[in-house]
């Protein structure tokens, strides 16, 4: 008999491909209620309860609660303490989630969480989003926590994809039991030399290896009831410079490229649930707009190409590379617009919702892309997100 966490990747692999076709609204003729006749064929199963679910909610919300429609898209900072603004934001639907910076003890942190989730249950809305960065090595917001062996270390050391995959579940455990349902790893970008802004925190200089041992930390990640997050589309190993504090402008080539870009292709083609995009300038792809708010790389190159049907979350748009020359609200709107399902405040617990809303309100966000974008990223929310903290053993 499978296990309870095999059972629930198999129900997000087949989610995915449900909420890819939700976007069209297409599987309502297949009998939803008040849908009309029932046309489905024998072989054709309903959509399953977080897809309906998270169908109504975004429908009323894009009907009669914009608040609720653009909260949907935004993730903000926490640092695990008790806060009046985060509750309000819980209890009224504003945020989609909150990105933690621990400086509670984990007893309160696990409290705390729990203590949101019932909030946003009595208050009728989607489980929230409780995510992190622990990659391991640099980049661990719990220090004493897993990863024990970065993942750089266990490269050099020639470490086999099942130790990447125990690191994985090790580390899944560990953020499930305080109630973290979203970690921003594997990095996946792939380092073109040891200048490379990533090349401590990355899997490995080589495209295939990069991918074999990242998805089997995403693999491990899930083994816990974890959702991974491949980052930073459409990879950063180009770079020396650090994104959170400056601008940044890659200029290689397409074919040079590639080289992160296949990493990033197996990760699609393994079912990975969300992927994060870079903040960085790609000449060959927008001489213009840093990916994470290009049009052409999240949904013409991310959404389009490689056909990634899950989750797309910006990088902080609080970060150097934004702040340098977009204002808040500019930011916002621009990340909406290009595709992202979810916008990243790392920074700030105060995001530009009202800029979100008045884009919908004077039609420079589409209201039937932020739906559907709610509609693929709520009914996530339904299926992993809801985990009670301390039940992952």
């Amino acid at each position: 008999m499978p296990s309870r966490s095999q059972i629930r990747r198999r129900r997000i692999t087949a989610l995915l491909v449900l909420v890819a076709a939700a976007a069209t609204v297409a599987f309502l003729v297949f009998g939803l209620p008040g849908g009309g006749d029932d046309r489905r064929s024998v072989d054709t199963p309903p959509p399953p309860p977080e897809l309906v679910a998270a169908t109504g909610y975004c429908d009323t919300a894009a009907a009669d609660d914009p608040d609720r429609l653009a909260g949907s898209m935004l993730i903000v900072r926490w640092n695990g303490a008790r806060s009046k603004l985060i509750d309000r934001a819980v209890r009224r639907g504003l945020i989609a989630g909150v990105i933690v910076f621990p400086e509670v003890d984990n007893a309160t942190l696990t409290s705390e969480t729990a203590r949101l989730q019932r909030l946003a249950e009595e208050a009728g809305t989607p489980p929230l989003v409780v995510s992190t960065d622990q990659e391991g090595g640099s980049v661990k917001r719990f220090p004493d926590a897993p990863p024990s062996v970065s993942p750089r270390e266990m490269a050099d050391a020639g470490a086999p994809a099942r130790e990447f995959r125990t690191q994985g579940r090790a580390t899944g455990r560990y953020l499930a039991d305080l109630g973290i349902n979203v970690d921003y790893a594997p990095v996946l970008d792939v380092p073109a030399d040891p200048d490379a802004l990533t090349w401590s925190r990355s899997f490995g200089d080589d495209t295939r290896q990069v991918s074999r041992r990242g998805l089997a930390f995403a693999r491990g990640l899930g083994d816990s009831e974890v959702i991974a997050t491949a980052k930073h589309f459409p990879g950063l190993g180009q770079t020396g410079i650090n994104t959170d504090l400056e601008a940044a402008t890659i200029t290689a080539d397409r074919t040079e490229l590639e080289a992160g870009l296949a990493a990033f292709r197996d990760a699609v083609a393994a079912g990975i649930p969300s992927i994060m995009t870079a903040n960085a300038i790609y000449t060959a792809l927008d001489p213009q707009l840093p990916a994470s708010l290009s049009p052409a790389v999240v949904t013409g190159l991310l959404r389009g190409e490689l056909g990634f049907e899950g989750a797309i979350v910006s990088d902080d748009l609080g970060a150097g590379a934004i702040t340098s020359a977009y204002r808040p609200a500019e930011a916002a709107v621009l990340a909406a617009a290009a595709g992202n399902d979810w916008l990243l405040y790392a920074n700030t617990n105060t995001p530009p919702l009202k800029a979100l809303k008045r884009a919908l309100r004077q039609g420079q966000l589409e209201l039937d892309a932020i739906r559907a974008s709610c509609v693929r990223t709520v009914a996530l929310r339904e299926t992993v997100a809801a985990t009670p903290a301390g039940n992952n053993g």
